[in-house]
């Protein structure tokens, strides 16, 4: 009997993807996004029901959680807005640039 990988190569890039994240068509940022929230609501009800002990050790973790939410968003997060032209310093996506002004 052979065991299957939990993860699978994606071909050319070489950086192993877990499969169930294709499978629910999720990148690692989105996961990190859910698992921190996830873990949110889990203090939270904790912290409701009167488990102090288990809420001081998740409330020690939490910094951790934290630290892996901005690597994971930091690392494999995609920006999919548009990019700034040379000339640009600044810039919203949703307003206008000539109808904004100038001040001076």
């Amino acid at each position: 009997m052979t065991n299957k990988p939990i993860y699978r190569s994606s071909g050319n890039n070489r950086r192993p993807e877990l499969f169930w994240l294709k499978t629910l068509n999720m990148n690692r940022s989105s996961l990190a996004v859910l698992s921190s929230s996830l873990y949110l609501l889990f203090f939270l009800v904790v912290l409701q029901t009167g488990y102090y002990h288990l809420t001081w050790i998740l409330f020690l973790l939490s910094p951790f959680v934290l630290l892996y939410l901005v690597y994971s968003v930091l690392r494999y997060g995609e920006f999919r807005g548009t990019e700034l032209t040379e000339d640009e310093e600044w810039g919203y996506e949703d307003v206008d640039r000539e109808g904004l002004g100038t001040w001076g």
